[in-house]
């Protein structure tokens, strides 16, 4: 049986990073703009996205639990408006309101605060969940808020905030445990940064004359942006990482757009650095892999 949650969550703006300069007022919004949210149109059933549960649409449906002035049917996203009287759906004409400040907006902005335990805050919350995912507007987790070009807001639960600087603070102490292991070493700091670059595409690749202290600071930039970005690449397949490094530096395997070969038959081994790792952990390719990897001994001796 559905019960109203006891728990708040805040809609905070997803800040992209753009022409603007950092910290512009406009980087998110114009001044005083208002941002109207409804339930979106499902791309594949021109339907309106059902932003209820069977449970939920009964909950609310129901005057004597929710306190709310719906009868049976009135929650249902198959209705719809009526041509004949104007008269038009709830699901049609509800919006959740959100209004920038006119200030510059950061990551410490909350733009609305949403206590689940109200059936009308709760209802709000499920409308912006609905326009969550591939196309939609609203990030359902802070560290993934960047995952679609088209987020604008993200939804995240109250007291987050001393719980990620927490994990913050924790995933700095181990990048730079792992960082002191390399930042002595000019090919060890050549060698991330030129992982870094395989598994980012759109940072600047490395080049193989850079000094240390200038790799360091690179680096250094990379921990202080997302330092669990920097442990996940250090502690996974990382000797892999180098050793297609390696082979692209020695023209073994040649990126071809957007497709990684084997050479010189030109072998498609995959669309991604992901797929080159598994490619070469197959227990079918063992033999190339062992090909690819005398040739690269006897390219470093």
């Amino acid at each position: 049986m559905f019960a109203l949650p006891k728990r708040k969550v805040l809609v905070k703006p997803v800040v992209w990073e753009g022409w603007l300069p950092k910290g512009h007022s406009g980087a998110w919004l114009n001044d005083g703009a208002v941002m109207s949210v409804s339930v979106p149109i499902s791309r594949e059933t021109g339907e309106l996205v059902n932003p209820l549960t069977l449970e939920e649409k009964e909950f609310f449906e129901d005057k004597s639990k929710s306190g709310m002035d719906f009868a049976p049917g009135d929650l249902s996203s198959y209705k719809k408006p009526d041509d004949r009287t104007g008269l038009h759906p709830f699901w049609y004409t509800k919006e959740v309101i959100i209004r920038k400040p006119d200030t510059s907006v950061n990551n410490d902005t909350v733009l609305l605060t949403l206590d689940l335990s109200k059936p009308s805050d709760y209802i709000n919350y499920k409308i912006l969940l609905s326009n969550s995912g591939l196309g939609g507007i609203v990030s359902t987790e802070w560290d993934k808020r960047f995952d679609y070009g088209t987020n604008k807001l993200v939804l995240v639960e109250e007291g987050y905030d001393t719980e990620s600087k927490s994990r913050t603070a924790a995933n700095k102490i181990e990048a730079y445990t792992l960082f002191s292991k390399i930042s002595k070493s000019q090919t060890k700091l050549y060698e991330f940064l030129s992982v870094y670059w395989l598994e980012n595409p759109s940072s600047a690749r490395p080049s193989i004359d850079a000094t240390v202290d200038y790799m360091v600071a690179q680096v250094e930039k990379i921990i202080a942006d997302n330092p669990t970005k920097f442990v996940e690449i250090i502690k996974s397949d990382y000797e892999d990482k180098l050793t297609i490094h390696n082979a692209m530096r020695l023209k073994i395997i040649q990126l071809y757009r957007n497709n990684f070969l084997l050479m010189p038959d030109e072998i498609p081994v995959g669309n991604s650095l992901k797929d080159v790792i598994l490619y070469f952990k197959d227990e079918r390719h063992q033999e190339e892999k062992l090909r690819m990897l005398a040739q690269i001994n006897a390219e470093n001796k």
